[in-house]
Formats: C-alpha cells, structure tokens, sequence
C-alpha cells in the first residue's frame, strides 16, 4: 500500500514538473511594439515610416507545440512618397491594419521561435490616392520571444500584408521588437 502510494505521489510530481515547464508562454497575453514598416503603394516607390502596434491574444500548449491566437492592430506611420505616372507626383501615406492570426510556436525554455498566419484588413491613410487604397487579405508573420522575467517577454517579429483596392495595391513589411505581459506567472527558470 505504501510502494502505491508513494508511486503515484511522485507521478503527480513528475506530471506537475512537466506541465509548470510547457506552461512558460501559455496563457492570456497582451502587448505593445514598435519598429519600421517598409512601406510601398502601386506607382509609387518605397519608405519606411515608423510602425507601431498592440497585441493580444492566447496561447495553449500541446506537448512541445505552442498553438494560439493573436488579435492585432498595427499603425504605419505617413510618409511622403514619388509618384510614378498615373499615380500623382507625390503621395503621403500610411496605414492601419487590424486582424487575427493563428500561431504555431515551438517553445523552447526561455525562448518561443514561431510563425503566424491569419487574416488583415488594410486601411490606407493620408491623401486622396493613398486613403481610397485597402481591403482585406492574408498576414503572416515570423517572431521570436524570449521570456525575461515570469510574466513579461521581448518579442521581434517580421508581418507581411497587402491591400487592394481596384489596380492600386499596399503592401506592408513591419520589422518590430515588442514587450508581451502574461497573465498567469508560468515558470521561469
């Protein structure tokens, strides 16, 4: 009876250690970021204004893969550009972007290397041209987050995403270094 006893007390131990260990990046998050959107519209050519952005979003773990769910809004800054004919001879613009992505993440200690994919919806901001350009598309991304301290990480990460509207195109490539705050404490070690 003891040998039983004692066998399913180091059980629930071992169990325990294993699911503190695959719970480091799991759980509620939010976050801030900021960093460069390299930035180009059909006709005109390429900047790269400032891109800032919050986040939000859950994780799960599943043995050794991370799966979640990440809402996200990102703001690219104006910046005045040259026109290529038809578009006018400069234009001034930038763009919101809103959507949601699912994530799949390998965690490793201390360390998240992940991809993400999911849907945006693109809104162009700034003159006439530039503000009559968005619509929705796909967003991906690749990142990599590293957890400091039991409920805060530093998260860079590069997105991807286009909106079109007619033959007028936006295409976005955002370059950011975040700082995520977890809701529950994991483990750190």
């Amino acid at each position: 009876m003891k040998k039983s006893t004692m066998t399913i007390a180091l059980a629930a131990a071992l169990l325990s250690m294993t699911a503190a260990q695959a719970s480091e990046f799991g759980g509620g998050y939010v976050g801030g970021k900021i960093g460069a959107n390299r930035t180009n519209m059909t006709a005109v050519d390429r900047q790269s204004p400032l891109a800032t952005g919050v986040e939000g979003g859950y994780n799960r773990n599943m043995d050794s893969l991370l799966l979640g769910v990440d809402g996200f809004m990102d703001f690219n800054g104006k910046k005045t550009h040259t026109g290529v004919l038809p578009a006018p001879a400069t234009v001034n613009y930038g763009s919101h972007v809103y959507g949601l992505d699912f994530k799949l993440g390998l965690p490793n200690g201390n360390w998240l290397p992940y991809a993400k994919l999911g849907y945006a919806h693109v809104d162009g901001r700034g003159d006439a041209y530039a503000s009559a350009v968005g619509g929705n598309g796909a967003h991906l991304g690749l990142g990599v987050e590293y957890k400091f301290a039991p409920n805060w990480s530093l998260a860079g990460e590069w997105t991807n995403n286009t909106g079109k509207s007619g033959v007028a195109k936006l295409n976005n490539n955002n370059l950011t270094l975040g700082v995520n705050y977890y809701f529950n404490s994991g483990v750190f070690t």
